[in-house]
């Protein structure tokens, strides 16, 4: 190929993965791009996740000018390119760091898959309630990592890809490592399973109560389910209604003249006579007569 870009290499896979190995050190995180050795149209990336794990990235080249030429399009997957330099700071420069932030995890070892397995078993027997997990390198698949874990008694793992837009699990990439194992967390057994199962009950049972028809369906023991019984009525009686205001009620008198408290009205009744006066005068309107000199003052007669 005409390239003359530095980490482009015109050579075949066994040489460009000895000159990396040989560079020790300096040469991790870094990537050599060389021509693919099964189709024409298409690069070889060799990045170096750790000292001594490369992976292997297929590049498509699009729109190339010659056979010689490199694409002016150059396509990883979904992600594309316009040139070797932004393939390297797109692409291998996020997936660095991602790699950063997983290896000083706090959840992170740098040990063999075994010797994890055998913490974790350790750990286990000492805390059976507990469930426990750990991070690490799958050994035999190059940017990969595992995620370990005990419940009761087996080991079990998720393979954890990295991307440039962060640690992949399943369908789902996540932008940071804390909210994968967040969602680990919650539930362990299947993070993606569980969540289709919850779902599709939850609108099983939304549709049966719009639907109304459940009666063939049987439950977990493998019985028939019995028809949920109707709504109870109410036993309540109903209250009776007052009975109705006669029409033909004698109208008041037309003196306003009210009963004393306590005592019903009685309409259609002349009133009661007036308080009798006991026969006795009116008392004077003016001032008493004056009585004669030295006689003794005597009370006003009423």
């Amino acid at each position: 190929r005409a390239c003359a870009h530095p980490a482009f290499r015109n050579a075949k896979h066994n040489d460009v993965d000895r000159e990396l190995k040989e560079s020790g050190e300096i040469m991790v995180g870094e990537a050599l791009i060389r021509p693919s050795l099964t189709k024409t149209n298409n690069l070889a990336v060799h990045w170096v996740v750790k000292l001594g794990s490369i992976k292997l990235i297929e590049v498509q080249e699009c729109e190339k000018d010659t056979e010689a030429s490199i694409g002016k399009k150059l396509k990883v997957k979904e992600h594309e390119y316009g040139s070797i330099d932004e393939l390297l700071g797109r692409h291998i420069s996020p997936m660095n760091d991602h790699v950063e932030s997983l290896v000083n995890h706090r959840k992170f070892k740098d040990l063999p898959e075994d010797k994890i397995e055998e913490e974790l078993v350790e750990t286990k027997r000492r805390s059976p309630e507990g469930v426990f997990y750990h991070l690490c390198w799958m050994e035999g698949h190059p940017g990969y990592a595992s995620l370990r874990f005990i419940l009761s008694q087996s080991i079990k793992q998720y393979t954890i890809g990295i991307t440039p837009g962060g640690f992949s699990l399943g369908s789902k990439v996540y932008p940071k490592l804390d909210l994968l194992l967040n969602d680990f967390k919650k539930n362990p057994r299947g993070m993606t399973s569980s969540r289709s199962r919850i779902a599709s009950s939850s609108f099983t049972s939304r549709s049966t109560q719009h639907s109304g028809i459940d009666s063939n369906r049987q439950n977990r023991l493998g019985q028939a389910s019995r028809p949920r019984p109707p709504p109870p009525t109410s036993v309540v009686p109903p209250r009776p209604h007052p009975p109705p205001f006669p029409q033909n009620f004698p109208p008041p008198p037309p003196n306003g003249h009210l009963p004393p408290p306590g005592r019903p009205p009685n309409y259609g009744q002349p009133p009661p006579p007036p308080p009798p006066a006991y026969n006795m005068p009116p008392p004077p309107s003016g001032p008493p007569p004056r009585p004669p000199y030295g006689a003794p003052p005597r009370p006003p007669a009423y």
